[in-house]
């Protein structure tokens, strides 16, 4: 049963969407891994490196992912492909120039490369989410409910609980 469930899945069933989600778990376990590195050996040098990690790397490609997830629409367009291109390549280049900075150095092209690369990908997530913004299915109030555009009826709300 389980070779034919890994057999069943393809490179083809990878999106952008789970990808970024992917990879902000791995960045997730990644600086988190770090900061318990730093608090262990009371070794705070790398405090922008792990804050970077955390917010350009979990942070950041979550927020993607699931953006991408909640809108399929732009999730599986060839600029979501783009976006998560540039928003990798600059995830791991940005915190090497950090950390060549950590470590006294200067930031060098990686790290300059990596900021300009992770403006691009701004760029690019800004661009896909006008996309959407501009498009019928967000222009209609019943489609935040996940209903069909000819459905305009709302599920019920949860019913409030006073708190004695």
């Amino acid at each position: 049963m389980r070779d034919q469930l890994i057999a069943s899945e393809t490179y083809t069933d990878m999106r952008p969407d789970r990808l970024f989600l992917l990879v902000a778990a791995l960045y997730l376990l990644g600086g988190s891994a770090l900061g318990v590195w730093m608090g262990v050996n009371h070794d705070f040098s790398l405090r922008p490196l792990h804050a970077h990690i955390n917010l350009v790397g979990w942070a950041s490609m979550a927020l993607f992912g699931l953006t991408y997830r909640a809108f399929p629409e732009i999730g599986t367009s060839r600029l979501a492909w783009a976006h998560f291109t540039f928003a990798l390549t600059a995830s791991i280049l940005f915190p090497a120039g950090l950390y060549q900075v950590s470590m006294g150095n200067e930031f060098g092209v990686i790290g300059e490369l990596g900021v300009l690369l992770w403006l691009v990908s701004g760029l690019l997530f800004a661009v896909a989410t006008a996309r959407l913004a501009s498009a019928k299915r967000c222009r209609d109030e019943s489609s935040v409910w996940g209903l069909p555009n000819n459905d305009r009826t709302k599920p019920p709300l949860p019913k409030h609980v006073p708190i004695d």
